[in-house]
């Protein structure tokens, strides 16, 4: 993601593709110097590149030495060094690939994504921001899964986020480096007699990873049987299989809500390290209803030491 360094401290600032610099609050990368305007210059992304405008500050930008007219467009590259104002606020650029995806709170702190954000951590993630099949990004949490917008705020305990969300499309893969999507695999459970021991297999064509045992393995076996429940069923469609109500499952589980979220949370990234694209359909989610399910259709359980 493109990045911005200042010289003096090393203060990093990532931007997003629109971003307004200067003393006001509401500036995305704010400056305390008087000799910076409230509203000094701009870096914004247009059509596969950056731009920097200087917004007729009153002790003006200059780039690599060479002051900038107001109200003209310069196209920026790595290294360039960019002086807003006064010369304490010297910033290089030292990146300036896409928009990507990342949150900013309140009081500056970043965390950064691929295709995938959790708040406040990874480790300890009380809100996901990630894309659906659809397309649609969404924030999730213990409670539920809403749409999130482009620069929306959200807070997440007791702290105010910006989320920043790409606008880019991916680069294609080739054919070979194609990673299995969610809808190519199936995974096969080993239980064992006393249910206190869950094998999962990762299957897809010839290929078969056995995933190694966490806690969330028994949710997703419980998800996997009432899937295997409804598909057994002649008068149930393939996109009503398998719903349980999120405060359901938690009793099935006898484990509190955020606890079940971290559960998913860490099911998903499990399948996401061994591979698979669009992991975070592996639990998916009904907006309003408290619905979710596993977003897995191939499914098999067997009894340890039963036969094929």
């Amino acid at each position: 993601m493109a990045l911005l360094v200042r010289q003096r401290d090393g203060e990093r600032f990532l931007l997003g593709d629109l971003n307004l610099i200067g003393r006001d609050g509401a500036c995305d990368l704010q400056l305390a110097d008087t000799r910076v305007s409230q509203h000094h210059a701009r870096l914004v992304w247009i059509e596969g590149q950056w731009l920097f405008e200087d917004l007729k500050s009153r002790n003006g930008s200059s780039v690599n030495g060479k002051p900038v007219a107001p109200g003209t467009h310069q196209a920026m590259a790595v290294d360039d060094v960019l002086v807003l104002g006064a010369p304490d606020e010297t910033w290089r650029v030292h990146d300036l690939s896409a928009p990507g995806l990342f949150a900013r709170s309140v009081h500056g702190t970043t965390v950064t994504g691929v295709e995938n954000l959790s708040l406040p951590t990874t480790d300890q993630p009380l809100a996901t921001i990630y894309a659906q099949s659809t397309g649609r990004w969404v924030v999730e949490g213990p409670d539920a899964v809403r749409p999130v917008s482009h620069r929306e705020l959200i807070v997440v305990q007791s702290m105010a986020w910006r989320i920043f969300l790409p606008d880019v499309q991916r680069e294609t893969r080739e054919s070979g480096d194609r990673p299995l999507g969610i809808r190519e695999i199936g995974l096969h459970f080993s239980v064992s007699s006393d249910e206190e021991d869950v094998e999962i297999t990762l299957r897809s064509g010839m290929r078969e990873e056995q995933l190694r045992q966490r806690s969330h393995s028994y949710l997703l076996l419980t998800l996997a049987r009432e899937r295997l429940a409804d598909q057994a069923r002649d008068d149930v469609a393939e996109v009503e299989e398998g719903w349980v109500y999120r405060d359901d499952l938690c009793k099935m589980l006898r484990v509190s809500k955020s606890v079940m979220f971290l559960q998913i949370h860490r099911a998903r990234k499990q399948l996401e390290a061994a591979g698979v694209a669009g992991a975070f359909d592996l639990v998916e989610r009904r907006a309003g209803s408290g619905q979710l399910r596993l977003g897995v259709a191939q499914l098999d359980v067997q009894r340890r030491g039963s036969e094929d």
